[in-house]
């Protein structure tokens, strides 16, 4: 059997395309994210849920300097109307659509919605002794964002604790808690 010149460089290209396409697969496990302390490495995912009777369902972030292991607490902003589950995340933006089960639509039209940056936000830090301290930001709302009857707007982080009392634009409340 005699080979062209034409299929032998075929053969050479398919040859070595499988060589690499082999070593590709065989070191993309090295890739693959662990887990480590380092919260910077670790791959997303949060779970979120809403209302009484929902179950926590998991799904997969993208936007890893937004997330945390699986180890971050969680908190819950509740009112009588409904709740909002936030888990393992570190930064959390709120806006209108977030607080859909926990207010009317004449309350909700002064929370800024977050395809216009959000109304405000929620950050995890960890203090120098171990112990995880919350924040909660106004991120330029058009309302302000009110701490424990308080207005925050143009503040920077505000320390926020267990049972503050939180109403965005002014309007509704919902209590912030840490999950045990």
């Amino acid at each position: 059997m005699e080979f062209t010149f034409i299929q032998i460089i075929g053969i050479f290209v398919f040859l070595i395309g499988g060589i690499i396409f082999f070593l590709g697969i065989s070191l993309s496990k090295d890739s693959v994210p662990q887990y480590n302390s380092n919260h910077n490495n670790i791959p997303p995912m949060t779970v979120i849920s809403r209302g009484k009777n929902y179950d926590q369902t998991r799904i997969r972030g993208t936007n890893k300097e937004s997330y945390t292991d699986m180890g971050a607490p969680s908190f819950t902003l509740s009112n009588p109307m409904g709740s909002l589950n936030i888990i393992n995340k570190v930064s959390k933006s709120f806006g209108r659509e977030d607080f859909l089960n926990m207010g009317n639509s004449q309350e909700l039209r002064f929370v800024t919605r977050k395809s216009k940056g959000g109304h405000f936000k929620i950050i995890m830090g960890i203090e120098k002794d171990g112990v995880n301290q919350y924040y909660i930001e106004d991120v330029g709302s058009s309302n302000g964002t009110f701490l424990n009857n308080i207005d925050i707007s143009n503040r920077g982080k505000v320390e926020l604790r267990n049972g503050d009392t939180i109403s965005p634009g002014g309007t509704f409340k919902v209590k912030f808690k840490i999950a045990e």
